[in-house]
């Protein structure tokens, strides 16, 4: 062989391990935090040696820079999860960004684009703040899923829901808990749990929506551990693991008490999103079991510190809870709040004596869709959007069972509120500072309006004194 020969051989060969070596992206990008200075991009890859992202202003000439991964797992799958923190970031600037694997930028389906949280305070009105939530995202896998027949249809619905979502556009995505459900070999192992977390996130009808918009989100039962589990599964800290891999967020639990409970801002609304699995007793236990808590001491001790900070902050004229499990629902059935009568009545009696405005609770769970208004002497209404389920199987009881159901003389649903289809909520948030309306629509997995509804911010709050 001359030498020529040989060096060309060489040369196909060195190219044919640079292909191989470009990798892939496996999920996303998903666009997770954004803050005035900083954004968090979420991304999957298998086999790429340096991952980067390519961000500039999407508005002039200036050059793109290189930002690598802020933090990267290996996944026991063997796929690689990266988080990107961009910062340096100008407020209300928008930007576009590339994914590049070992130096090669990767096509993308779909625009990428982010912007910078706008400095509003002290400057004007608040911004219009439009988002949407849901829960209960399941998505088949033959394998692991129960057995299917003629009577029983599998039990995730189409997953078309989630490219409509990404049509109807949003500030950001809050996820409302059930987002992903680990099966029974899933949640024995820290492989299973990474599996199915990196399975759901990598279904292609999910991949224009993670780009789309930002995301938040909570856990509820079935993507920290067994059906209806509490704070003794074994494995917790393995899916509070996974969880902040794939649910990236600015902060998670406080030093000393581990959960993922955080608070951040968006226009004049603060979201307060709550762990209620971490710390949380069975819902087995009997409801007059002394100290029976959902969030555990330590934790609802940092919510009534964050909604008194909020309520002192005149810039905030919402409060959103948001939580896996339904909380103004009386009835006490299944796994709602009401199953901790004694922390239930804590939280609503401090919303009432300190006199915190402005209070909308935001859950999941139930599988059937509903809003809920609890009127109290002295008091304005606290309010509930409870948006179940996004694909898993939707619960038509309120219809075929009718004025039997367990639930049907629940004293705080709005009536004509039910909703026993798949779909997600829309919340928006518009007008002038004085004048805001807070907007709720409910639409179903083509998109259609379901059920619609709207108040004005000022009749939720307390009066000031003068």
């Amino acid at each position: 062989m001359n030498h020529r020969a040989f060096v060309s051989i060489l040369s196909v060969l060195a190219f044919s391990t640079s292909l191989c070596a470009a990798g892939r992206i496996v999920a996303g990008p998903m666009l997770g935090y954004q803050e005035h200075r900083e954004v968090l991009v979420w991304l999957e890859t298998e086999g790429a040696g340096r991952v980067e992202l390519s961000v500039r202003p999407a508005t002039s000439d200036a050059p793109s820079r290189l930002v690598p991964a802020t933090r990267s797992l290996t996944n026991p799958i063997g796929t690689h999860v990266h988080h990107f923190v961009v910062d340096g970031l100008v407020a209300g600037q928008a930007y576009s960004y590339a994914i590049m694997l070992d130096g090669t930028a990767q096509p993308a389906t779909t625009p990428l684009t982010f912007r910078a949280k706008a400095q509003w305070e002290w400057r004007g009105d608040p911004p219009a703040v439009r988002f949407l939530v849901g829960s209960c995202s399941y998505f088949n896998d033959p394998p692991y899923d129960r057995p299917t027949g003629p009577n029983r249809p599998p039990y995730g619905a189409s997953p078309e829901i989630f490219r409509n979502m990404a049509k109807h556009g949003g500030d950001f995505m809050l996820w409302l808990g059930d987002n992903l459900y680990l099966r029974e070999q899933d949640w024995s192992s820290r492989y299973g749990i990474f599996y199915r977390y990196s399975a759901d996130r990598r279904a292609e009808a999910v991949q224009p929506l993670l780009a789309a918009m930002h995301h938040y989100g909570t856990w509820d039962d079935h993507e920290f551990g067994p059906n209806d589990s509490s704070r003794s599964y074994e494995l917790k800290d393995t899916t509070l693991e996974a969880f902040r891999w794939y649910w990236p967020m600015r902060s998670a639990g406080e030093t000393d008490n581990p959960g993922i409970y955080t608070r951040f801002v968006q226009g004049d609304a603060e979201i307060f999103v709550l762990d209620g699995r971490y710390h949380r007793d069975a819902s087995a236990l009997a409801d007059a079991t002394p100290g029976k808590s959902f969030l555990g001491p330590r934790q609802l001790a940092w919510l009534k510190s964050a909604l008194s900070d909020s309520n002192a902050n005149s810039n905030i004229a919402l409060r959103f809870i948001a939580v896996g499990s339904q909380f103004l629902n009386p009835m006490a059935f299944d796994e709602n709040l009401s199953r901790y009568p004694q922390e239930r009545a804590d939280i609503l009696d401090f919303i009432l004596k300190n006199k915190i405005g402005g209070v909308v609770f935001l859950t999941g769970d139930r599988h059937f869709g509903e809003f809920s208004r609890l009127e109290r002497a002295g008091a304005p209404p606290v309010l509930e959007l409870t948006s179940s389920s996004l694909t898993a199987g939707a619960n038509r009881r309120p219809v075929t069972e009718g004025e039997k159901w367990a639930e049907a003389k629940n004293p705080v649903r709005v009536p004509g509120s039910i909703i026993v289809e798949n779909n997600f909520g829309e919340i928006n948030l518009t007008g002038p500072r004085r004048a805001r309306i807070l907007g709720f629509t409910a639409y179903n997995r083509e998109g259609k309006s379901l059920w619609s509804t709207s108040v004005p911010v000022a009749d939720l709050q307390f009066a000031r004194a003068p």
